[in-house]
């Protein structure tokens, strides 16, 4: 999933909030986070379903160090 669609998610998600307290840039940041760890998780299962070389296909390696480096990133900020 591109970021484009991530970001229109996350807008889209937003817009249908109850009104509250305001979030702050570090909030949001970490809403689109959540959002681009979901959108790279499914690509990620797509790919592996529709792999014929099973989980060592560099594309797959490279879509799942991109998924631990968000969601380490993730939890060093909410820990």
């Amino acid at each position: 999933m591109q970021k484009a669609s991530v970001y229109k998610k996350m807008k889209s998600a937003n817009d249908k909030k109850s009104k509250g307290p305001e979030e702050g840039p570090a909030q949001r940041k970490m809403t689109y986070l959540l959002y681009e760890i979901e959108a790279l998780r499914d690509d990620l299962n797509n790919k592996i379903a529709q792999s014929t070389d099973g989980l060592t296909s560099k594309e797959i390696v490279k879509l799942s160090q991109r998924l631990d480096q968000l969601i380490a990133r993730y939890l060093i900020h909410n820990g």
